[in-house]
């Protein structure tokens, strides 16, 4: 394990700031831990960073972030200002080193469990206990997994050659893009209000993700 400098923890905050600003920007984040580190992930494994979503709990409720493999303690939490608004937009850094990162009690997860958490994922109507979400928060969870899955595409669009044929073809971005593509063949596309909402903020990188729909 290394040691990451100053620098090195700028330059991913401000990527994470970037792949995020639509999706979550300053909003409290509450409630989209798992569906913004799964995307991001998925984005920083396509950048090269090696890294895998750890699954905790903060305050006996469930929580996750992400860590990269190749420093030592190293993770990064795109939501952490959900537990304190004086909190960076973007937590990197070693999480024995924060108040709140300290906290974090990760959990081994069994593959079950795993699949089942990508199925709740795919239904936000509902969470991890199978239990309805008010709509409000459906529909934001909806709008955020749309954000995030065009700025992904767009993004892995943009790749050489070799880093996109990878990427397209790692089981992660299939298990994450294969139920949004399936939405927008359904009923989402169909919901006028949100389509408008997504153009308005990601137009172009939405129009990506479109051509994507067969």
């Amino acid at each position: 394990m290394i040691e990451i400098s100053e620098q090195e923890k700028d330059d991913l905050k401000t990527m994470v700031e970037r792949f995020t600003n639509y999706s979550i920007g300053n909003i409290n984040p509450k409630g989209f831990c798992f569906s913004t580190s799964f995307v991001l992930s998925i984005y920083l494994q396509s950048q090269n960073i090696a890294n895998s979503i750890i699954e905790g709990s903060m305050n006996n409720a469930p929580h996750f972030w992400i860590r990269l493999m190749e420093y030592e303690d190293l993770i990064i939490d795109a939501t952490i200002k959900q537990y304190d608004e004086s909190q960076p937009l973007i937590y990197v850094g070693k999480k024995t080193e924060n108040d709140i990162t300290k906290e974090y009690i990760p959990v081994v997860s069994s593959f079950n469990e795993m699949v089942q958490m990508y199925s709740n994922w795919c239904n936000p109507k509902r969470d991890q206990y199978d239990e309805p979400r008010p709509t409000d928060l459906t529909r934001k969870l909806v709008l955020n997994n749309l954000i995030n899955a065009s700025i992904l595409i767009f993004e892995i669009e943009k790749l050489n050659t070799s880093d996109k044929f990878n990427i397209v073809n790692s089981p992660l971005l299939k298990l994450y893009i294969n139920p949004i593509l399936r939405g927008l063949k359904g009923e989402l596309i169909n919901d006028e209000k949100l389509i408008g909402e997504i153009k308005k903020l990601v137009g172009q990188e939405f129009d990506v993700l479109l051509s994507k729909v067969i």
